[in-house]
């Protein structure tokens, strides 16, 4: 069983964690990796990680439990599709406000669309597992804050 998650987890919570460098460079545009919190694709991961457990799960209403539960099974049993990719956090809520729109159903689950309405890029950590499995958190690069998460919805 892989154990990457929770190591992550830990690592993102221990005090003075030293971070090692990701295979995926995409370093945020706006400013230089050295004055950012999460300046690579293992810090974004992390943090997403440690807020998916600490601040989306246990605040999750009653009704998406279940689906969210069964996402973070998925997360823990195949974490190698997790991906961590930067984009404009402005085009990241456009996606999540026509999605949410064409279905006629609000899929954010954590934050609201106007933590998205900003200036510069975000992390856009997702969860690729298949029917129903699949999540996106975008974090902002500059304090580590999540800002949302949403279910992307099937097909």
């Amino acid at each position: 069983m892989n154990n990457l998650p929770t190591v992550l987890l830990v690592c993102a919570l221990a005090a003075g964690c030293s971070r090692s460098p990701s295979s995926t460079t995409d370093a945020p545009r706006s400013e230089s990796p050295a004055s950012l919190r999460l300046a690579t694709a293992g810090d974004a991961r992390a943090a997403f990680l440690s807020a998916w457990n600490l601040s989306v799960l246990p605040n999750l209403r009653e009704s998406e439990r279940e689906s969210f539960a069964a996402i973070a099974q998925a997360m823990r049993d195949a974490p190698e599709k997790l991906t961590e990719k930067i984009e404009p956090c402005r085009e990241s809520r456009g996606i999540v406000e026509r999605i949410s729109r064409e279905c006629n159903y609000d899929f954010v689950v954590y934050g609201t669309l106007a933590d998205l309405d900003r200036d510069g890029d975000c992390w856009r950590v997702m969860y690729e597992g298949g029917m129903d499995l699949e999540a996106i958190g975008y974090l902002d690069p500059a304090t580590g804050r999540l800002l949302l998460v949403w279910r992307v919805p099937e097909g």
